[in-house]
């Protein structure tokens, strides 16, 4: 199964309370919130955005000259050596052409908060994403809805 499916056999809600219930002590917590770790987050945003079949295709460099990040703090962050804020990942995800689905992937494994479609400014970057606008044009974009431009 490669890192972009869906693992088959992830416990529901309720199951997951009823494990939670059952810890009677706090190693058990522990025990119970490492494997809950481990189930969500199976693979690092680095390598799940890495392996994207439009990053692949594209190659670092041009992804991250896309993006308009700084190329050498780009390359950082791709190398796992700089944490990136939720801006930073949409500009590389935007850069890449990533859809909604794998965006939202990226930002879930960077553990930065999804896009929320309740959010006027997440809206709007919804928005581009599903047209797949550049950041220059998700910028201007938000820009004249009068929300915050994604720093770069």
């Amino acid at each position: 199964m490669s890192i972009h499916e869906n693992p088959k056999g992830n416990k529901n809600t309720e199951e997951l309370l009823n494990t939670l219930n059952a810890a009677d002590s706090v190693r058990a917590l522990e025990q119970y919130v490492e494997k809950l770790d481990q189930e969500a987050y199976p693979c690092s945003f680095r390598d799940y955005f890495l392996s994207c079949p439009q990053v692949e295709a594209l190659g670092k460099a041009e992804v991250i000259r896309r993006s308009g990040l700084d190329r050498t703090y780009g390359y950082q962050i791709l190398s796992g050596l700089k944490e990136p804020s939720r801006d930073k990942l949409l500009c590389l995800c935007l850069a890449a052409g990533l859809d909604d689905m794998q965006t939202r992937r990226v930002l879930e494994l960077a553990k930065t908060g999804i896009l929320y479609a309740r959010n006027r400014r997440d809206s709007v970057i919804l928005f581009a994403i599903r047209k797949g606008l550049s950041v220059i044009d998700t910028n201007l974009l938000l820009a004249e809805f009068g929300e915050d431009t994604l720093s770069t």
